[in-house]
């Protein structure tokens, strides 16, 4: 995962997180790539997560078919 505090949204390809389920939005959404390039937004991710100090933590990623690897804004 990388963090990259100027992204609008955390975003991951919906394969990212094996066992969270992508949940569909209701209406399109699209993004845009730092490069200019459209993407679409396929639904949400709410991905539970631990700290280094084993405190349990939830995050939610926008799901995209156009990311490499998870980027967490």
């Amino acid at each position: 995962m990388t963090i990259d505090s100027g992204a609008a949204d955390s975003v991951a390809a919906p394969e990212s997180f094996d066992g969270f389920e992508v949940i569909p939005h209701e209406q399109p959404q699209f993004y845009q790539s730092a490069t200019g390039e459209p993407m679409v937004n396929v639904g949400e991710q709410m991905v539970a997560m631990a700290t280094n100090e084993g405190t349990s933590r939830g995050m939610t990623f926008q799901a995209t078919k156009k990311v490499k690897k998870p980027l967490a804004s």
